[in-house]
């Protein structure tokens, strides 16, 4: 069921934190987004923001992989990500974009602030609307041939950079 914004706001209010949300655009297996959900629970998200026309999930699928996360952590459905997304950066939270090619690295970008991070779902990536709204866009550096990872990965990847720099690199800029 999803959590109204309202009760995001409130519980990111409440933090002392600074806020810390994924914005899942296109995510079409239950599986990949309960991993996604379990690991951003796991490390410190606040929320995930889920940009989908339908809510159409396996839901035993989706359960099963989220191990409880599916439950806890917030998630709020976005139909118009314009004012979602205006009212969450009203709040000081910076969206950035992951995209494959992207010049600048989630090592280049400082995370400690208030953040959205937006990933693409399997098999259309992010939509302009949502990369027009970005701050800038950032790439994960991969070493091998293999062009960009699973949208769960990338967000365990993503996630484990702002719990990094939250808690051990207060001097990055």
């Amino acid at each position: 069921m999803p959590t109204p914004l309202s009760d995001l706001l409130a519980s990111l209010d409440a933090s002392p934190n600074p806020a810390c949300l994924l914005l899942l655009e296109g995510i079409e297996d239950a599986q990949n987004l309960g991993y996604t959900l379990r690991t951003a629970e796991a490390l410190g998200a606040h929320g995930v923001l889920l940009k989908k026309h339908l809510w159409d999930y396996d839901e035993a699928a989706l359960t099963r992989a989220a191990s409880g996360a599916w439950d806890r952590l917030p998630l709020v459905k976005v139909e118009r990500d314009g004012d979602t997304l205006a009212e969450l950066r009203s709040r000081g939270c910076a969206l950035w974009g992951c995209l494959a090619n992207a010049k600048r690295t989630v090592y280049d970008i400082d995370l400690r602030g208030p953040v959205i991070l937006a990933i693409g779902g399997e098999k259309r990536g992010l939509s302009g609307a949502v990369r027009a709204q970005c701050e800038g866009m950032l790439s994960i550096p991969m070493a091998g041939p293999a062009g960009s990872l699973a949208l769960s990965h990338a967000a365990a990847i993503l996630l484990a950079e702002v719990m990094r720099q939250r808690r051990v690199n207060p001097n990055l800029q």
